[in-house]
């Protein structure tokens, strides 16, 4: 989709694209464990086409990275000491990821 910006590393360098995927801010005040999915719309229904398995879907994946406290602006620049965790991309229509989170804590 338009917003999609793409993995984080393409050709071994940091996209500059990557930072136009969706973003959202979480801060959290006591220790938890959180599971986060993204689904992708099914392209077999939004196509009114039958794909073979391989094509139906896009790569996508999730990462939680850590931030200064109450951060609200964008991240224009993935470093990988923020990363908390992250999936591997996949074609599959659904990514899941479980992440424990420290308390006082800005994602």
């Amino acid at each position: 989709g338009k917003t999609a910006g793409g993995a984080p590393f393409q050709k071994g360098r940091m996209s500059s694209a990557w930072c136009n995927n969706p973003q959202y801010h979480l801060t959290v005040t006591r220790s938890c464990e959180m599971v986060i999915s993204l689904m992708q719309r099914d392209s077999r229904i939004a196509f009114g086409q039958r794909l073979p398995a391989h094509e139906r879907h896009l790569l996508i994946g999730l990462s939680v990275m850590r931030v200064q406290k109450d951060f609200r602006g964008r991240l224009w620049v993935r470093h990988d000491q923020q990363v908390v965790k992250e999936t591997e991309l996949s074609s599959a229509r659904e990514v899941t990821l479980s992440v424990s989170l420290d308390a006082n804590t800005s994602y």
